[in-house]
């Protein structure tokens, strides 16, 4: 052993426990004042990365939720309308059968057909109704879109990027969820025009080529209530012929969608409240005398097959909350295990970085009075 005193590599050693120490306790006390596992970037680079993606993912949640909201809320107004509509109808049909009783006088008649015309009046009102300046029901057809967005966390859309390479003659082959596709091979451009001309066309997107390259980009459509599809690629031909591909986009998804119920629709006889016969239910320019029993048979089951479907896409769209909610909760369950500390786990770090920064500092003093012994040399 020597004595020295110009080189204290005791105390040098012992003062790189002390900061590193610090610094550790430092951070302990960090996590517990911030109640964040992370405060600083490099203490999980990754664990941010992944986070910042969830937490994205928790945002769209939430506005998906709220247009799922707005939706229902859409369709519980067209509901209580579709049975105001059907209470009218049936007051309707029965004047209706009222006026054909031959013991009433043309003054009954005539106040039929007076309470007839307002509720004439009354239907018009209602299929005139809004929600938040959107119609809640539609003249032509039964399946127009109201609302529709593709965020959440539902399904995904995905896109490849295939790189192919080969000869005249070569073959390129896509096998889509077990079905067989070929094609032959040439420039990228080639390619993804003789994709989107086949049947595949219908549910992907061929886009992009670059002929330079060799790449084409094949994006999912929406198929089967599904926007990804297993996808595998091979090519056949010279030995020169190759495919690869890799996935550059995967994005969640979810659709949401209802349509503003026919029951007044005016394109077609037989549906909405049109009779097959023509007749109008809401031509004020009629009369009782006009329509026939069976004509109030054919608007009853009209307005219940709306109603049927506006129950059922209500159903729908509860049980894609029901999703979307249990989804928002799992997702925020994963961000609080990236992001948040646990106070249980830290506090003991910190007892025990504590305990080390102080005897760490308590040893660096003793460091500090080793050359002293040199000196006793000297007496």
């Amino acid at each position: 052993m020597s004595f020295i005193i110009n080189s204290n590599g005791f105390q040098a050693q012992t003062a790189s426990y002390l900061k590193h120490n610090f610094g550790r306790l430092n951070t302990s006390l960090a996590r517990l004042g911030s109640g964040d596992r992370i405060v600083k970037v490099q203490d999980d680079s990754a664990a941010i990365s992944v986070s910042k993606k969830i937490s994205s993912a928790i945002t769209r949640n939430k506005r998906v939720q709220e247009i799922a909201g707005n939706a229902i809320g859409f369709l519980k107004l067209q509901q209580g309308a579709l049975q105001e509509i059907q209470k009218t109808i049936d007051r309707m049909s029965e004047l209706k059968a009222m006026s054909v009783d031959e013991t009433q006088n043309a003054n009954d008649i005539n106040n039929y057909n007076a309470e007839f015309h307002e509720l004439q009046q009354h239907l018009r009102g209602v299929r005139d109704l809004k929600f938040n300046s959107t119609n809640v029901f539609v003249t032509e057809g039964r399946d127009i879109q109201m609302l529709s967005t593709e965020v959440g966390e539902q399904g995904d859309t995905q896109i490849d990027r295939v790189y192919i390479s080969g000869n005249a003659g070569d073959k390129l082959t896509l096998n889509v969820d077990g079905s067989n596709f070929t094609f032959d091979i040439g420039t990228a451009t080639e390619i993804q025009d003789d994709i989107n001309a086949s049947n595949l066309g219908d549910i992907f997107l061929a886009k992009n080529a670059d002929d330079g390259n060799g790449f084409f980009e094949l994006e999912a459509r929406k198929y089967n209530n599904r926007y990804s599809l297993n996808t595998e690629y091979s090519v056949s031909g010279s030995a020169a012929a190759s495919v690869n591909s890799a996935t550059i986009q995967k994005s969640s998804i979810v659709h949401v969608n209802l349509s503003r119920e026919g029951v007044f629709r005016t394109d077609t006889p037989g549906g909405g409240l049109v009779a097959e016969n023509g007749s109008d239910l809401l031509d004020i320019t009629k009369t009782l005398a006009d329509y026939d029993v069976s004509d109030f048979i054919n608007y009853t089951q009209n307005t219940s097959t709306a109603q049927a479907d506006n129950g059922a896409e209500i159903s729908r769209l509860m049980a894609s909350n029901l999703v979307l909610e249990s989804n928002f909760g799992n997702l925020r369950g994963a961000v609080s295990r990236l992001n948040d500390v646990d106070y249980a786990k830290e506090t003991t770090a910190m007892a025990k970085w504590n305990i080390l920064y102080k005897s760490s500092t308590s040893m660096l003093a003793q460091a500090n009075t080793n050359p002293q012994l040199a000196m006793t040399l000297l007496a």
